[in-house]
């Protein structure tokens, strides 16, 4: 179980400041009535059963095919429609790909609601991107969740990894006002960092724990100089401009340390 501010905790921040969630930006086929509760979007990260393979330019389609028509299964869809997306991500592996472009697929199905469903390459036990990362659109219902985990884990084709982890995104796009107003989630994020070490001690991350934890740093960690400037912004300055405008400014250092 990773920390609820992870390494990720940027561009999850930053999209929620802009009204969407840090899985997906809710299009028409993703809204949900408001009645329906509050959205929320999961990523599993998962390593492959069997033979290991440790490099993603080994990995055959079908394995990504496969794990996807569990997925399929457990919400009654069609595996026939399940899609293979070719994509690109930026990389400082210049000897190998000297576009500065790493090439990676990965595999989409829309079920019957319209809602998009994703397994993405992910580094489980190596640094070759050799397992994989089940993707959830914005959901309503946890139980959507455990049938699909169930056909994934009855299936045999995955184990738990290395570096297995997941992560919860809630949307809060109820904490900003239609006139921009953001004081709620300004504040919500300076509480969950002043709060953050007895949150640890509650929830006692397993992989490694601690700061040191690279799967799951506080934002005080990285970006100290942030969480003062946002308990700095007086009231009216709590707007959701001001913190994208914020967080947006720390994408460079997020993406050094990705690297």
């Amino acid at each position: 179980m990773r920390s609820l501010i992870t390494r990720t905790s940027v561009a999850m921040m930053l999209a929620l400041a802009a009204g969407g969630t840090a899985l997906a930006q809710p299009g028409p086929t993703d809204a949900q009535p408001a009645s329906e509760g509050r959205l929320f979007g999961m990523e599993f990260e998962f390593a492959g059963s069997g033979n290991r393979i440790v490099d993603f330019r080994e990995m055959p389609w079908e394995n990504y095919e496969k794990l996807m028509r569990e997925v399929v299964r457990a919400q009654g869809g069609d595996p026939s429609t399940i899609r293979r997306v070719d994509f690109t991500k930026p990389t400082t592996n210049l000897e190998l790909y000297p576009n500065g472009e790493r090439p990676l697929f990965r595999a989409e199905w829309t079920d019957a609601k319209g809602r998009k469903w994703m397994i993405e390459p992910e580094y489980v036990s190596s640094t070759g991107l050799d397992g994989y990362e089940l993707v959830t659109p914005p959901l309503a219902d946890p139980a959507e969740v455990e049938r699909v985990l169930n056909n994934v884990r009855s299936s045999g084709l995955v184990r738990e990894g290395l570096k297995s982890g997941v992560h919860l995104t809630i949307d809060a796009r109820d904490m900003v006002r239609s006139n921009g107003d953001a004081r709620a989630l300004a504040n919500l994020i300076v509480m969950h960092e002043n709060m953050e070490p007895m949150l640890r001690r509650l929830f006692n991350p397993v992989r490694g724990g601690g700061h040191a934890n690279r799967f799951a740093r506080s934002i005080a960690v990285d970006h100290e100089d942030l969480l003062r400037e946002i308990d700095q912004l007086r009231p009216e300055e709590r707007t959701k401009e001001r913190l994208s405008e914020m967080f947006r400014a720390r994408n460079g250092r997020e993406a050094t340390l990705h690297e």
